[in-house]
């Protein structure tokens, strides 16, 4: 097999470890920032629920003021009635004090259910703050094997970097352009050729072309995706 070939199948070998390599030093910090938004996520409903929690507290501090004044009128009406000097102001009074007694009602009411809201709002701020703490604690411990991971593949790749320095300088440079012109458009930029079909796009190439990729006396390209083909079984360069 030309020496080229086998050159630029090992660093071929070494391009498609470094790709996956890189693919991973990619999609970690994504994987990571998917879980970062989850729960920032989380974070953010607690903090809306708290805010909700707080305007319902002033809400209820309104309304129970508003029953406090609301009583201060009810205690005036009761007396005015029992000033009152006939039928007729007795019967205008007993009105009011309905009123005044309906409107209480109502606001005691509000603030019952008011207080219902409140308490669950709080139950679900404390458990969401556990489920929280327990993802975050969860995320810096992903995150920081997540760091290791990194470190150790950018250490990989910087071990296959040198490798394929010191092959690169084997390559004549015209193998190494068409390798590397072709690569840029598909990663593996190299291809057997078995019984007659390219394994890069699964096509038969011509049967000339098929006996000089056996014979492996000069690099050659499929016709149909331009990518380097070579039979394994050729034989060696001496």
């Amino acid at each position: 097999m030309l020496k080229s070939i086998e050159d630029l199948s090992e660093l071929q070998a070494i391009d498609i470890e470094i790709f996956r390599i890189d693919t991973q030093l990619e999609q970690i910090p994504a994987q990571m920032a998917g879980l970062k938004t989850h729960i920032d996520r989380i974070h953010g409903i607690i903090d809306r629920e708290k805010k909700q929690v707080g305007e319902d507290e002033k809400w209820l501090r309104d309304l129970e003021q508003e029953v406090v004044m609301q009583n201060e009128l009810l205690a005036k009406s009761k007396g005015k009635m029992a000033r009152s000097r006939n039928e007729r102001e007795v019967n205008a009074s007993q009105r009011e004090v309905d009123l005044i007694k309906s409107a209480i009602q109502v606001r005691e009411k509000e603030s019952i259910q008011l207080m219902e809201t409140i308490e669950a709002l709080r139950k679900s701020i404390q458990a969401k703050e556990e489920q929280f703490r327990e993802l975050e604690e969860g995320f810096n411990k992903k995150a920081a094997e997540a760091q290791r991971q990194i470190d150790g593949l950018h250490t990989d790749k910087e071990i296959h970097v040198r490798r394929r320095a010191a092959i690169e300088v084997r390559v004549p440079r015209e193998a190494l352009a068409l390798y590397d012109r072709i690569r840029r458009r598909k990663p593996q930029a190299m291809v057997e050729v078995v019984d007659g079909n390219c394994l890069g796009c699964r096509l038969q190439v011509p049967p000339q072309l098929y006996n000089e990729a056996l014979r492996a006396e000069r690099l050659l390209q499929c016709p149909n995706c331009t990518r380097i083909i070579y039979h394994r079984s050729a034989p060696a360069e001496r």
